[in-house]
């Protein structure tokens, strides 16, 4: 009797021990570690293991297991156990295969305020023939698991804590560096090489990786904006430019481009959107430590690539902007010096009203007409159009415009022959040109005095001569300047001018001009103009004829330059 009392005392003591040892601690590893401890020394059992349920899943998660071999922390099983609080193998109805395999017969449920907190899975008695638990022994473990079960709970929630608490402090500097690059990147307007370098200190700073590019699809021309790149194909960029997803690289369905990716250790692509539009794709090199991006780390990444994205995207179409003034600046100042080659004032000639008008397609363009008095009974009228447009038809007319202003200044009124003048600036244009680019030229000298005419086409829009209900086109000439070098020589014409007779001058956009079902404006449309309009001023049949191109051509953009002059004979 004495020495069951006894040993009562010394399993209470050993009880009121095992509670002091266990709640001294918040670690859940230890803490499972004495209980399997202590049970598997008392009773000399050689196996044990403890699962603890998954509160978020209606799963047991293996937490430690001591002198078993099938089986490793993290393992998982089902929660479909006996209703028994203690119970043995045999009462499964389908056990587990790591019970039966490892020989685990004893099983104890663990609970803490009559929630299931975890189950004391035991081997056979090491000493025991019977295999058996005596009803002391299972009081004692029963008694050992009820005072283990707070500690256990204070341990989970502790961790639960713990987790929480470095979440938080994760997301709190996650926000602060959020925030800083924000500051930075909204301080002032940084270079995309900046924004790159600040997102390089970020990306490494906070996931340790080793290695990052940036490959840019906001402007024309797609790049990579980091330093480290990869020389990618044209079916390679196109794969790129449709992915809507983060890609794993052995997710990558191009096999060079996996290889590509995997020889720079590259590991995961992010693409990033703006305004629905893929504007970035971010190639991103395993962490130092090895391990994979969690969807914390991803969410995280996504916010930061996309405060970056935007930054960078901002920076391009600034850039780009900035490029475009400076153009623009230059192209004004192109246009002024083109205007400078134009007349602004035409000459007076008594008995005739004249008009001319050049309206640009771009900001400079190739069209180019004069009217240079030569003495106090002629003007030159010259119209001419360049090939193509923009800054280097502008640049051609400008040579034509000097060429012409030239051979004025050198001729004089006696020796002045517009076809040996003409095959000059031929072969002036043809020398100095590239072989695509031609001139069409016209130009012809009014004798105020004796009403004539005598003028030289070549290759332009035969300008028009209206004489009464006569109307004539003015033909005479030959091939456009520039095209050949030795050619047939040049024809002239000549007309005479009666009074109220009308001579119009036109560019092909004056004819060509079109509408939004792509037709043309029209020769026959600019001889209604003039008919309808002919006992009008000359500024008054310009004007009559830009209203109808306007109205015509509402709704598209102008093609190409306008250009007339208008020569009506008064008295």
């Amino acid at each position: 009797m004495e020495t069951s009392h006894s040993e009562k005392l010394v399993e209470l003591d050993s009880l009121i021990e095992f509670s002091r040892l266990v709640n001294s601690s918040y670690d859940l590893r230890f803490i499972l570690g004495n209980i399997l401890f202590t049970i598997m020394g008392k009773m000399m059992i050689t196996k044990g293991l403890i699962f603890l349920k998954n509160e978020k899943a209606d799963v047991l998660r293996l937490e430690i297991a001591k002198g078993i071999k099938d089986g490793s922390d993290g393992d998982t099983i089902p929660n479909r156990f006996p209703v028994d609080a203690n119970f043995t193998l045999s009462d499964f109805d389908n056990a587990p295969d790591i019970f039966i395999k490892n020989k685990i017969n004893f099983f104890f449920k663990i609970y803490f305020d009559r929630r299931l907190l975890g189950v004391l899975c035991l081997g056979d008695k090491f000493v025991n023939s019977d295999n058996s638990l005596s009803k002391r022994d299972v009081i004692f473990i029963e008694s050992l698991l009820s005072i283990s079960a707070s500690a256990i709970e204070n341990s989970i929630r502790f961790n639960e804590i713990t987790n929480l608490n470095s979440n938080l402090s994760t997301k709190i500097r996650q926000l602060n560096s959020l925030f800083e690059l924000s500051k930075e990147y909204n301080s002032v307007l940084l270079e995309s090489s900046k924004i790159v370098r600040l997102l390089g200190y970020t990306l490494r700073g906070s996931f340790a990786v080793k290695d990052f590019f940036i490959l840019n699809f906001s402007s024309d021309k797609i790049e990579f904006l980091s330093e480290s790149k990869i020389d990618l194909t044209d079916d390679e960029i196109r794969f790129l430019s449709e992915i809507k997803h983060n890609y794993k690289t052995d997710e990558v369905k191009l096999e060079k481009l996996q290889e590509k990716l995997s020889s720079k250790e590259i590991i995961l692509l992010v693409p990033i959107f703006n305004h629905g539009k893929l504007s970035n794709i971010v190639f991103l090199s395993e962490k130092l430590n090895k391990l994979d991006f969690t969807n914390e780390d991803l969410n995280f990444l996504e916010s930061v690539l996309n405060l970056s994205a935007i930054s960078i995207d901002n920076s391009v179409l600034v850039k780009q902007y900035l490029e475009k003034q400076k153009i623009e600046k230059e192209l004004n100042i192109a246009r002024e010096i083109q205007l400078g080659l134009l007349p602004d004032v035409l000459p007076e000639m008594s008995g005739y009203d004249l008009h001319a008008l050049n309206i640009p397609a771009r900001f400079v363009g190739g069209d180019y007409y004069d009217v240079i008095k030569l003495n106090e009974s002629e003007c030159a009228f010259i119209i001419a159009d360049v090939s193509g447009k923009g800054m280097p038809a502008s640049l051609l007319m400008a040579n034509i415009q000097s060429a012409v202003h030239s051979f004025l200044s050198i001729y004089s009124d006696s020796n002045l022959e517009l076809t040996e003048v003409t095959a000059k600036l031929n072969s002036i244009i043809y020398d100095n040109t590239a072989s695509d680019k031609f001139i069409t030229f016209f130009w012809g000298i009014l004798n105020k005095e004796k009403h004539t005419f005598k003028y030289i086409n070549a290759g332009h829009n035969p300008p028009f001569h209206i004489s009464g209900d006569n109307i004539s086109e003015l033909k005479e000439g030959g091939l456009m300047i520039g095209v050949m070098k030795d050619m047939i020589p040049y024809e002239s014409g000549e007309i005479n001018i009666g009074v109220n007779d009308i001579i119009v001058l036109f560019t092909d956009g004056v004819s060509e001009a079109k509408n939004v079902n792509d037709d043309e404006f029209s020769e026959e449309s600019i001889l209604n103009v003039i008919k309808e309009n002919k006992n009008s001023g000359s500024k008054e049949i310009t004007d009559k004829l830009i209203e109808e191109i306007n109205n015509f051509s509402r709704g598209t953009a102008q093609f190409d330059d306008i250009t007339t002059i208008v020569i009506k004979r008064t008295d």
